[in-house]
């Protein structure tokens, strides 16, 4: 299964015809494809989709993340299927412990700043130099030294969407659906705080990435293949960084059972 990218332009209308979703555009003949095939889809807030394939989607387990205008994330559906495991109690536990918001914030800034040094090794720099405000502006610089600025915008937007649509997915896998984080909001934003952790395994294939589109620009490959190619290349990541989000949310279930949270 591969997750499915609808577009902001041409806006698209979405409906289901048995097992199969049809993906319509004006003047395009529409894209057909079996909802087996479909683990996600992410999917501009101008997608209109009809009530029989929303529901059709929220039965299977396929979540959608909706995009506003600017490739922000405005929502969710989330799908029925998931482990139902026993982390999305546990942390509702712990917010109803008087310091529980202040143990999962210092989790939250350790795992931060574990992968701030695992960077910065890697960068071949002083962690102790390198604060995470300073560190973060450094990276942005690098990335604008490799492309310019409208296509590190592209990318950056893009991959972060990607990024918080992993971290949805891992949180359904693990049981955090819809009654989950409204019950645990807005103490907690485990999608946010889990993208956020993701994402720093992304800076330097970004980095690889943002010097091949560069070229690309400049030997006028039109902005429609740039876009394709930004995707494409986010989704040879995904598996990885599934594999980094699923074992931030194992170390979350350790401390919590730590705490004799069970």
């Amino acid at each position: 299964m591969k997750p499915l990218y609808i577009e902001a332009s041409p806006a698209a209308a979405v409906r289901l015809d048995g097992s199969a979703l049809h993906v319509c555009r004006p003047e395009c003949a529409p894209v057909v494809i079996g909802l087996r095939n479909v683990s996600q889809i992410i999917a501009s807030g101008r997608t209109r989709f009809t009530s029989t394939a929303l529901e059709g989607c929220m039965r299977n387990g396929i979540s959608i993340v909706f995009l506003d205008r600017t490739g922000q994330v405005e929502g969710f559906l989330h799908g029925l299927r998931s482990k139902r495991g026993h982390l999305p109690m546990r942390l509702s536990e712990l917010f109803g412990l008087p310091n529980g918001a202040r143990i999962y914030r210092a989790w939250w800034k350790a795992m931060e700043n574990r992968r701030r040094c695992r960077l910065a090794k890697r960068l071949r720099v002083s962690p102790d130099r390198h604060p995470m405000r300073n560190l973060k502006a450094a990276m942005h610089r690098a990335r604008l030294q490799r492309a310019p600025e409208a296509i590190v915008t592209a990318l950056y937007d893009r991959w972060h969407s990607g990024t918080i649509a992993v971290a949805q997915q891992l949180a359904q896998d693990e049981g955090f659906n819809a009654a989950w984080q409204r019950r645990m909001w807005p103490r907690c934003d485990l999608v946010a705080d889990l993208a956020a952790l993701v994402e720093w395994e992304l800076f330097l294939p970004s980095l690889t990435e943002l010097s091949y589109l560069g070229r690309m620009q400049k030997a006028g490959v039109p902005e429609p293949m740039l876009r394709a190619r930004i995707l494409a290349r986010f989704e040879t990541h995904r598996p990885a960084l599934l594999e980094c989000g699923a074992g931030l949310l194992q170390r979350l279930d350790l401390r919590l059972m730590e705490l004799g949270l069970v």
